[in-house]
Formats: structure tokens, sequence, C-alpha cells
């Protein structure tokens, strides 16, 4: 029996595959990341999270601390001041002779004016 072979159509040269899209394919690219770019600068600058954001929440923050370590000493004063009345004499008698004008038996108040 005979060997029947197909005749296959002339082949074409392959062409080069393309590696990079046309020129005019990507034209809008680059502009494209240039908007996205400056919206994410400008979002970064002047947004609700942005670096002057930072900034200023930081100072306030630094301030802050500052005035809760100068209450807390101030707290500390006047717990030693409650104490004090609470517990010695000598700081009881100070401020009922200066603030209420008490004397002690025996003594003469004089009032300058």
């Amino acid at each position: 029996m005979p060997q029947v072979t197909a005749l296959e159509p002339p082949s074409r040269p392959a062409a080069p595959p393309r590696l990079l899209p046309r020129r005019s394919e990507r034209r809008w690219v680059r502009p494209l990341l240039v908007l996205i770019a400056m919206i994410v600068l400008a979002d970064a600058l002047i947004g609700d999270q942005s670096l002057s954001s930072g900034i200023r929440a930081r100072r306030e923050y630094e301030s802050l601390g500052v005035a809760v370590q100068t209450l807390r000493g101030q707290n500390e004063r006047l717990r030693d001041e409650v104490r004090r009345l609470r517990e010695d004499p000598g700081t009881i008698e100070y401020v009922a002779r200066k603030d209420l004008g008490l004397a002690e038996p025996g003594e003469i108040l004089v009032v300058v004016k």
C-alpha cells in the first residue's frame, strides 16, 4: 500500500515576537503615572494623615506630656499639703492664725492696715 503524505501549505516566515507595545499604545502610561504620583504627593503633604498633620500631632503630644508632668508635680505637692493639714499640728496652727485670724488665749491680736 502506498503511503499518502499530506501536502503542507508553504510556511511563512515567523514574525518576531512583540516585546514592547508600540509607542502610540503606551503614550498615556507616563502621564498617568505622573498624575498618580502628584496625587499621592499632595495627599502626603496636605491630607488628613499628612506629614504636616503628623508633625503637628507630635508637637502637641510632646507639649501635653510636659503639661502632664507639671500637673503630676502639682498634684504631689497638693497631696503633701493635704497630709500636713490633716496630721501636722504646726501646719494646722499656722493656717488657723493666718487664714482665720485665730489666736491662743492670752495673746493680743494686732491688725495693721
